[in-house]
């Protein structure tokens, strides 16, 4: 047996064959796994091309697995370009695998057509060397790259790199993949003991890089051919990176909510107490100042920071309601219990009122859960690595809403995507939780005149509300409301929460280019996040707010 086995996917992409020869080539490729103890094989491909794909897992890491895979190529190579006169590349995989054979398969003449070719273009075999040319006849299992074992959340990546286009920390610091790979090298580095100083540069860094720039919305598992979700996995790093001061801190936080809430509060009163003495501009050099010498451990003020949201929630509007209305159990954020409207549309209602006027129209009477100030979903406390905090705070929540919502007669809303993906993965099944696209096409649409307003407006779809299926839904919300939209072309704007105050380059990144993807004269934009919409207006220079503003500007009772 092999020590501290790793394993992964191995794909032979581009074997050709006659078609004629594709059924008892294929017995011969059963035979041949079934010889050498590849149990778990696949084949397929593009059967009528008679084209072939192998899929197999193999490991690397000790001698005899080596020599088995090398006995394998040996048989494999026999089969194809011997016994079938087929091709070992004929559709991909021409590489370092395949080297040593292609003077088998195409004979000494070809082969020497070919370096000359070689020769004379890249005399100094400067470009991809020992790649597709090279007379080692054991290339193929020489300077084999290993993959050492981390984690068995991560352990399957191959490093194919799919996952970066949904990276928003792709080359701003590492993506998905590369921070498994740093992963690996560090511990290959302290297992054999080498480059001391490369080891100690790694770990240094290793905070910033791998866990502070991380979004860790998720999405790079929609493209991971293994499913690997690195964004949790990086949570479970942040968790064990927590000391028992910091997770004691995160419990006593949650525990009173409430008061860090009113603190957040007083702190956007101040702060836009003093911009009105000031402008933006001087508050942001002042903050950025303060983030310089508390060496980031102060938040970044946007000229986009809200207002402080009304302390106390209105009363239901429910006068000019039948006795027989229905109902909705509504759970305001913390986030938007503590962020009001955006400061340069302080005319706007918070999203607690449009949430009644839009509920009031539609003749639905809203409840609050009680003791709805001490009430968080602990999503703030989980992706900070705070599990306990953010366990607490799910429970208590999940005993709030259950009563609530009559043990889940009743439907439930929440104004923030994020945080209802969040209720979704740690709440009961049975507690009916809308998001507010979802419950705004379910409950309220149905039950109200539209007028379509005669405008173009911006619509950014968050990470969870992509990940629970509902782009499209927001989309199609947005076309009852709005003549025309566009969407933004990004997956993840970077704010991650609050991360965009503390590490706003992340945002930055995310958000680079989106003023050239909104036309001019569009001034309305419109998302389901509230600190995403800080960090959208920030970077496209017009306000984002709730898609209920928008319907809630062109809805009116039936």
């Amino acid at each position: 047996m092999c020590q501290s086995r790793s394993r992964y996917y191995n794909d032979f992409r581009g074997i050709a064959l006659s078609v004629a020869d594709l059924g008892p080539a294929i017995t011969d490729f059963h035979d041949l796994f079934k010889k050498h103890g590849y149990d778990d094989a696949v084949i397929f491909g593009h059967a009528l091309a008679g084209n072939l794909h192998f899929v197999m897992l193999q490991d690397f890491n000790c001698a005899k697995e080596v020599a088995r895979y090398q006995s394998f190529m040996d048989e494999l190579v026999k089969i194809v370009v011997h016994k079938y006169k087929g091709s070992l590349k004929a559709e991909h995989g021409t590489g370092r695998n395949m080297a040593p054979f292609v003077k088998v398969e195409w004979g000494d003449e070809v082969y020497g057509i070919m370096e000359e070719i070689k020769n004379l273009l890249d005399p100094g075999h400067l470009m991809n060397p020992g790649v597709i040319l090279n007379k080692n006849p054991l290339a193929h299992v020489q300077d084999l790259k290993t993959f050492p074992l981390v984690d068995p959340a991560v352990d399957t990546c191959i490093e194919c790199g799919f996952c970066e286009r949904y990276c928003v920390s792709h080359q701003l610091t590492l993506s998905a993949r590369q921070r498994i790979v740093i992963l690996r090298v560090i511990k290959q580095l302290e297992q054999n003991g080498n480059d001391p100083e490369i080891l100690k540069s790694l770990k240094e860094n290793k905070n910033y890089f791998l866990m502070d720039t991380c979004a860790a919305d998720g999405l790079c598992s929609h493209a991971c051919p293994s499913g690997i979700n690195t964004g949790e996995y990086v949570k479970k790093l942040r968790q064990n990176r927590k000391g028992a001061v910091k997770k004691n801190t995160g419990k006593f936080i949650g525990q009173h909510i409430q008061f860090f809430t009113a603190l957040g509060r007083s702190a956007l009163c101040t702060g836009n107490l003093v911009k009105g003495m000031a402008d933006d501009e001087t508050l942001i050099q002042v903050s950025n100042k303060l983030r310089d010498l508390t060496n980031k451990n102060f938040p970044k003020w946007f000229s986009h920071m809200p207002t402080s949201a009304k302390r106390k929630t209105p009363p239901p509007y429910v006068r000019h309601l039948t006795k027989n209305h229905d109902q909705v159990v509504y759970f305001p954020s913390c986030i938007n219990r503590t962020l009001g409207v955006d400061s340069k549309t302080p005319e706007d209602k918070g999203l607690n009122h449009v949430i009644h006027e839009l509920c009031e129209k539609a003749g639905i009477k809203v409840i609050y859960p009680e003791h709805l100030e001490r009430l968080c979903c602990g999503l703030a406390f989980a992706s900070k690595g705070l599990k306990q905090a953010a366990r607490e705070r799910a429970n208590v929540l999940k005993r709030a809403l259950s009563n609530a919502s009559k043990g889940g007669k009743l439907p439930i809303l929440c104004d923030m995507s994020p945080c209802l993906f969040h209720m979704k993965e740690t709440l009961p099944n049975e507690l009916n939780l809308l998001e507010p696209v979802d419950f705004t096409l379910k409950h309220l649409v149905p039950n109200l005149k539209i007028q379509k307003l005669k405008t173009t407006v911006v619509i950014h779809p968050v990470c969870s509300l992509k990940k629970m299926g509902l782009e499209n839904k927001i989309k199609s919300l947005a076309r009852i409301c709005a003549e025309k939209i566009v969407t933004t072309r990004t997956n993840c704007c970077g704010f991650a929460g609050d991360k965009g105050f503390w590490t706003p380059e992340l945002n930055c990144h995310g958000l680079k280019g989106i003023k050239d993807q909104i036309p001019p004269g569009v001034n309305r934009g419109y998302s389901t996040s509230r600190t995403c919409e800080i960090g959208l207006a920030e970077a496209s220079g017009i306000p984002f707010k709730s898609i209920l503003y928008l319907v809630n500007n062109c809805a009116f009772k039936k």
